[in-house]
């Protein structure tokens, strides 16, 4: 009776632990779809770009999406309106990155690409800003930027205008270090983002001069 008992307990045990295995391995490629659908959606750009920008969209609140909400809002409708405000595109060849550029961040724009800090930022003129989410997975909006490397080429392009930036620091600050955002005398080019997927305090800064526009 009690070798019964083991036997029986002993099938329950791998029945558990299959189940278990099971959903982890689903949970995993479900996650590995929402990249790849992810990657897909953030390499497409209007037919245009868009010259009409609206005050609104710098004056919302940004909470952090986690992959399976971030596919799904690119699947939607509204990712394709929003998409339509983008204004122009970054490029970092190095990182075969390109990402459409929105103006004012806010929880729509940042899932769309990459967002512009201050209103009517122009290139050449002062910090050109741009922010975005890193969601820990490569090919995913900035999750690569932590990968880039002073020297690296960055191309930017703002509606009608053209520059190409290069790589001349890279740090990790304070998320209370405000003076990043500041605008300056000199032509440059700012990207932020988290340090971490995770909630955190610190940020990924990349500061880059312009060198042809």
């Amino acid at each position: 009776m009690k070798k019964k008992t083991k036997v029986l307990l002993s099938l329950l045990l791998v029945l558990l632990l299959a189940i278990g295995c099971g959903i982890a391995v689903f949970q995993y490629t479900q996650s590995e779809q929402d990249v790849a659908t992810i990657q897909k959606q953030t390499k497409k750009k209007p037919e245009k770009w868009n010259t009409k920008v609206e005050k609104a969209d710098y004056q919302q609140d940004v909470d952090r999406p986690n992959l399976k909400d971030l596919a799904a809002f690119q699947q939607s409708k509204d990712y394709e309106t929003w998409l339509k405000k983008a204004i122009g595109e970054i490029k970092i060849p190095s990182l075969h990155l390109q990402l459409p550029v929105l103006p004012g961040t806010n929880n729509h724009s940042l899932q769309v690409g990459a967002t512009t800090y201050r209103e009517n930022q122009r290139i050449g003129q002062g910090n050109f800003v741009l922010l975005g989410h890193n969601m820990g997975k490569s090919g995913v909006l900035f999750s690569d930027l932590n990968q880039i490397k002073v020297g690296d080429r960055i191309q930017l392009t703002i509606q009608d205008q053209q520059a190409t930036y290069q790589v001349k620091e890279k740090k990790i600050v304070s998320e209370k270090e405000g003076q990043v955002l500041a605008n300056t005398q000199d032509a440059r080019l700012t990207l932020i983002t988290c340090d971490k997927a995770t909630k955190t305090t610190h940020r990924i800064v990349i500061l880059a001069n312009l060198v042809q526009a």
